[in-house]
């Protein structure tokens, strides 16, 4: 029987794990994780009458791999979607919010662009061809929709998304869909045009993206996105999920074995060892074996984010919030990144007499903002959403929430890190790596590359 070590308690290894024992009910299958909880980033708290979420809002409906694992799970009685508010999205744009109208005619009609950038905008089916580089997410958008589109709408999407900086991510590992959708046809708008006619012949099932947000419709639970941790954590049972353990490093341990050092001194040893933690923490854990990787693993950034919570009494909050929330382009002048009007998105987050906002802090265009302490960082958050929102009054309720490395960038060069991680990986019998610094930070790619992982693993294995 193979013994199978999984490295990290996300959601990328703890799905891996289950995947794993969907197949093969009868193999062995551990999971260590250093915090002293298993989810990561996933985390929802419960306090004082609101729902907070400390990563991710949700997750888009849009991947059959993980509603039929949330079915699997028997938590689709549990889903919630987002409501009809959530469709409605804003920008901070020369002074105040504007919306993004999902509509063509009515986006162009919107003061969100000048008439100038309108113009290049409509010009997008006569864009350059690509260069012959890896190139950024903002020449892309430059050279197909102009330079105002790129620092308004897409950098501002891109802070919202990977809390980066849309001049250093690369396009093809960090919005694929983009570049295939410009390798068939050469331009967006054709592109589009194209899935309307498949859409309408039959040949393309689902929702398509726009202008105001991506395909697929906002989903979480009832009780948070903590629910998909707990079941998972329950579905695999209690002996094979262990916390508070700390793996300090991989080591060679005889033919086709490895060995695992723990933080406490103990060793075990596998015959497979899944590294499902963020690429940063992988890397030191194989310098042992596999140098040149485990530098390549330290190339990959992260960008460190604050979510600033804050629920304020309704009967003194101004502002409608009927909406999912607004981003901020990095030349507008705000610091913060963004706010999530969380209780509108998600009813119930907050009980009627309260809403919720969520506000993000940081990333890569602002890193040093995490220095500051956590009062800095709410009076930062109450400064902005005055000038945005008119939201001059006391919050009931403030918490702050800190990821230091945060979200993994993809940034210019990503596909050759990977290229070079995964080659590593197939010279070393049993190693594999998982998770959202690879192939799609969102919980949707996670869950979606533990099937084809577990097939591959127990595969090697036999």
């Amino acid at each position: 029987m193979s013994e199978i070590a999984v490295v990290g308690a996300g959601v990328a290894g703890l799905s891996l794990a289950y995947e794993i024992l969907q197949r093969d009910p009868g193999a062995s299958v551990a999971v260590y994780e250093a915090a002293e909880r298993p989810g990561g980033n996933i985390r929802t708290d419960h306090v004082d009458g609101y729902t907070v979420e400390w990563g991710p809002n949700g997750f888009l409906d849009n991947v059959p791999e993980t509603l039929g694992l949330v079915e699997r799970l028997g938590l689709a009685p549990r889903l919630q979607p987002a409501s009809d508010a959530a469709k409605r999205r804003f920008i901070w744009r020369a002074g105040r919010l504007h919306e993004v109208k999902a509509n063509p005619l009515a986006f162009l009609r919107s003061p969100l662009l000048s008439p100038a950038g309108k113009l290049r905008l409509l010009a997008e089916p006569f864009s350059d061809t690509r260069p012959g580089v890896d190139e950024s997410v903002f020449d892309f958008a430059a050279r197909h929709m102009g330079a105002e589109a790129a620092r308004v709408l897409v950098d501002a999407m891109v802070s919202g998304v990977f809390a980066g900086n849309s001049k250093e991510l690369s396009l093809k590992s960090a919005f694929p869909k983009m570049h295939e959708m410009e390798s068939a046809h050469g331009s967006l708008v054709r592109a589009m045009l194209a899935r309307m006619r498949d859409r309408r012949n039959g040949r393309l099932a689902g929702p398509s993206g726009g202008p105001s947000g991506p395909a697929g419709h906002l989903t979480s639970f009832l009780g948070g996105m903590e629910e998909l941790i707990g079941a998972l954590v329950d579905a695999l049972g209690p002996d094979r999920v262990t916390c508070d353990s700390p793996v300090s490093w991989v080591a060679h341990d005889g033919p086709n074995r490895l060995r695992l050092r723990f933080g406490d001194g103990e060793e075990r040893s596998a015959s497979a060892v899944v590294l499902a933690t963020p690429a940063w923490n992988a890397g030191p854990l194989i310098d042992g074996i596999a140098s040149h990787a485990a530098d390549t693993l330290r190339e990959i950034p992260g960008a460190p984010i604050a979510v600033v919570a804050l629920g304020f009494r309704r009967s003194e909050f101004e502002h409608s919030l009927d909406g999912f929330g607004f981003l901020v382009p990095r030349e507008e002048g705000l610091s913060i990144l963004g706010s999530l009007w969380t209780s509108s998105v998600f009813p119930g987050r907050a009980d009627e007499d309260h809403v919720l906002l969520r506000t993000m802090v940081g990333g890569a265009h602002e890193p040093d903002a995490l220095s500051l302490s956590d009062d800095g960082l709410v009076v930062l958050a109450r400064n902005d959403l005055a000038l945005a929102m008119g939201v001059r009054a006391e919050p009931a309720f403030r918490r702050v929430y800190r990821s230091p490395k945060g979200i993994p960038q993809y940034v210019s060069g990503h596909e050759r890190r990977v290229a070079v991680v995964e080659d590593a990986c197939r010279s070393l019998p049993g190693l594999y790596v998982a998770g959202n610094s690879y192939r799609g930070i969102a919980v949707n790619s996670c869950i979606r590359d533990a099937g084809p992982l577990a097939d591959r693993i127990l595969g090697e294995a036999s």
